[in-house]
Parts: structure tokens; sequence; C-alpha cells
């Protein structure tokens, strides 16, 4: 009677060898794989915040605009620029009564988005290469104007306009548009010491 040996042979353990090998290879592929995936993915959602957050501050800006009581520091709008009181600040947490100036800056063959908030430092926003840039905005009659001024002679109220209109005339493509709608009320509440 033969004894088996306890244990395994040589050609049992390259065998197993092999299989190990070809099993982590793969493995290490599909790891490669996943990576590659991941970091394409968040190039692609880097690449969409540089695009598309400048533009959600700026509508969360201009959408919580508030009228003043007063003609101090009213809204005052131009094609370069407009400032104005907002809820949303974009250095800040919501909320917050803030002082807010967009400007539009030509820089060579670019033109770059600043905001101001409560007279500290101009921040740039973004950058196109444009030929022009301009703001515009949308009074009660739906028509857009050039210039906006919060407070008109005549009126006792100081109004707000109902949309700011970003138009960007970029080169080698179309013109494209930013529009924010003014969410809060368009003239300012009044004031129940006046009435004393």
């Amino acid at each position: 009677m033969k004894r088996r040996a306890l244990g395994l042979s040589l050609m049992e353990m390259l065998v197993v060898l092999v299989l190990v090998s070809m099993i982590s290879v793969l493995l290490m592929e599909a790891v490669s794989f996943v990576f590659g995936r991941y970091a394409r993915v968040q190039s692609h959602l880097e690449a969409a915040g540089e695009q598309y957050l400048p533009d959600n501050w700026f509508r969360r800006s201009v959408s919580n605009l508030v009228a003043a009581s007063d003609s101090v520091d009213s809204f005052m709008g131009s094609e370069r620029s407009f400032a104005g009181h907002s809820l949303s600040p974009i250095l800040d947490r919501d909320g917050i009564y803030t002082r807010v100036r967009w400007d539009l800056v030509p820089e060579g063959h670019f033109i770059a988005l600043y905001v101001t908030e409560n007279e500290n430092d101009s921040v740039v926003v973004r950058r196109w290469r444009a030929k022009s840039a301009k703001f515009s905005y949308l009074d009660t009659e739906n028509s857009f104007q050039a210039t906006w001024t919060e407070f008109i002679e005549g009126e006792k109220e100081p109004r707000l306009p109902r949309a700011v209109k970003l138009s960007i005339d970029p080169e080698n493509q179309d013109r494209f548009e930013i529009l924010a709608a003014v969410r809060l009320k368009p003239r300012a509440t009044p004031d129940f010491r006046d009435a004393l």
C-alpha cells in the first residue's frame, strides 16, 4: 500500500499561482478603470462648476434684491454696472442685508464680472472671451431699459426692476444671456413711522 504525501505537488502549486496572478491582473485593470473614470467625472464636474456656479451666484444675488426705503444707497443700474441691497450675499451667509455691486470690466480680449459687497475688495466671479457685455433692466411694461433708477421724481415709493439681464457677446460664438428675476417685493415696505 502506497502512502500519499500530504500537501500540494509542484504542478498544483504552479496552477494556483497562475490563477491568482490572472485574477489579480483583472482586479488591477478594473480598479485602474474605475479610478480613471472617477478622475474624468471630477474634471467634468469642476469645469461645470466653474461655468454654472458664478451664474447661480448672480441669479441668487439679483433674485433677493431689496428695495431701499430712502434714496441713499438705492438701486442704480447702467449697462456696465448696478448696485443695490441683497439678502443673498456671495461672500457671507444668506439673509444678511448686504450692499452689492456688480461690474462688467473689459480686460483686453476678455470681459470680467466683478462683485463688491459692503465696499470690500472686488472679487472676479467670471471672465468671458467676449467682444461686449451689458446689463439691462426689465420694467413693468416688459421692456428692457439700459439704465435704472430706483427713485423717480413724482413717485413716492422706490421700485426695483422685475429682472436683470446680463447679455454677453462672445468671440466666435452666439450671444447668450443670463436672466435673473427679482423675487422679493419690487417696492419698499412702508415705514409706519412716516404715518406719525
